[in-house]
């Protein structure tokens, strides 16, 4: 699902890219604090700008302060303060997103893979019940998109058939963070580009 956003550091300010690193530091600390310091490794861009769009949807400003990376305690890093709750929303849903993941491995991959894969989604599956309770609606996109995914594959759906589930998961997932009625519809529509892109 995805894999498809990378910032462009040449086209960004120093004071916007110091913002974005901000919201990346903060959400990978909020994965490790609710999932376990583990987690945090499987921070992706696209979770990144999943939280940027929720904030963009926010009328308060962001302040930032400044603290020391658990992985690096040489290295000082920016944090955002009073945004916790959006920040483990994206972080529930990382979890039932890598959760799904491994469930859509297992069933592809076979020998020494599959069993990695069945370890993996051993070791995920009370992260994902703790990221269900959180958060959900974005579990019930999710279980839809992998029962609609796995009909695609039995009937060997086409490439965009096998697709369609996918982006209109993402962008179910995307209009969760809608602030109004108004937001829903292009949140949906941003997210489906997205996908497509990504495709």
């Amino acid at each position: 699902m995805f894999g498809a956003v990378k910032p462009c550091k040449p086209e960004l300010k120093v004071a916007e890219y110091e913002s974005y690193r901000a919201v990346y530091c903060t959400l990978c600390k909020r994965l490790g604090r609710q999932y376990g310091l583990l987690m945090r490794a499987t921070l992706s861009y696209d979770l990144a700008f999943l939280a940027l769009l929720g904030l963009s949807l926010q009328d308060q400003p962001c302040s930032c302060k400044k603290s020391h990376c658990v992985y690096n305690p040489f290295k000082s890093c920016s944090y955002l303060e009073r945004e916790e709750a959006l920040m483990d929303r994206v972080a529930a849903m990382s979890a039932l997103m890598l959760y799904y993941k491994a469930e859509d491995n297992v069933r592809d991959e076979r020998g020494v893979r599959r069993f990695l894969y069945r370890l993996l989604r051993f070791a995920l599956r009370r992260r994902a019940r703790r990221a269900a309770k959180a958060e959900p609606e974005a579990a019930q996109i999710l279980a839809e998109l992998d029962r609609r995914q796995q009909e695609a594959e039995a009937v060997n759906a086409d490439y965009e058939e096998a697709a369609e589930p996918s982006a209109d998961a993402l962008g179910q997932i995307c209009r969760l963070f809608a602030v109004t009625d108004v937001d829903a519809a292009p949140l949906y529509r941003l997210a489906i580009a997205w996908e497509s892109g990504s495709t």
